[in-house]
C-alpha cells in the first residue's frame, strides 16, 4: 500500500501549482503551434503544387493554342494547295486538248501559191471552209492540188462551178482536218 502525503507548505504548493500550469499551457501552446506550423507547410506545399499544375495547364493551352493556329494554317495551306493543284489539273486538260489554230494557218500559208488570195476562213466540227479569189484557174488547181497531198488535210470538196471561168476565180472549198493536227503543237 501506498500512501501519499503531501508535507509541502501551501505556498510552495501554490508555486507547484502554477508551475505545473504554466508547463501545461506552454505544451498546449506548443502543440498548437507546431500543428499550426504543420498545416501551414502543408497548405504551402499545396499552393506550390497547384500554382505549378495552373502555370502547367495555362503553358499547355498557350502551345494548344499555338499548335491549334498552326494547324488552322496548315489546313488552309492544304486546301490552297487542293485548290491550286486542281487548277492546274484543269489548265493541263485544257493544254492537252487545245487547238492549236496556227497549225492550220500555217498550213494554209505553206499551201496557197501565189496569186491565191483567202477571203474567209470557217470552221464547224474539224470541217474548214475557204473562200477566195484566184488570178487564173491553174492557180487554183494547184491551190486543191496541194491540199488534197496534204497528209491533215482529207475530203477535200470543190464545187463544180469554181473551174468555169479562166482568170478571177472566186472559189469555196470545203475540207475535213485531222484532229491530231490540230492538237499538237506546231
Amino acid at each position: 500500500m501506498k500512501i501519499l502525503l503531501n508535507v509541502l507548505p501551501e505556498e510552495k504548493k501554490g508555486v507547484l501549482i502554477r508551475k505545473f500550469r504554466h508547463r501545461f499551457f506552454l505544451w498546449q501552446t506548443t502543440l498548437l503551434l507546431i500543428l499550426e506550423l504543420y498545416y501551414v507547410v502543408v497548405l504551402g506545399g499545396i499552393y506550390i503544387i497547384l500554382s505549378y499544375q495552373a502555370k502547367s495547364a495555362s503553358d499547355s493551352l498557350i502551345s494548344f493554342d499555338q499548335y491549334n493556329e498552326e494547324a488552322k494554317k496548315l489546313v488552309s495551306y492544304q486546301e490552297e494547295f487542293k485548290s491550286t493543284n486542281t487548277l492546274t489539273e484543269t489548265v493541263v486538260r485544257y493544254q492537252e486538248h487545245h487547238f492549236y489554230w496556227s497549225t492550220l494557218l500555217g498550213l494554209l500559208q505553206r499551201l496557197t501559191p501565189q496569186g491565191v488570195v483567202l477571203v474567209e476562213l470557217l470552221t464547224k466540227d474539224y470541217t474548214i471552209s475557204l473562200s477566195g479569189q484566184a488570178e487564173t484557174r491553174d492557180q487554183f488547181l494547184s491551190f486543191e492540188a496541194a491540199l488534197k497531198s496534204e497528209e491533215c488535210v482529207s475530203d477535200v470538196r470543190v464545187p463544180i462551178s469554181n473551174l468555169f471561168s479562166q482568170k478571177e476565180i472566186d472559189f469555196q472549198i470545203e475540207f475535213k482536218l485531222r484532229r491530231e493536227c490540230l492538237i499538237n503543237k506546231p
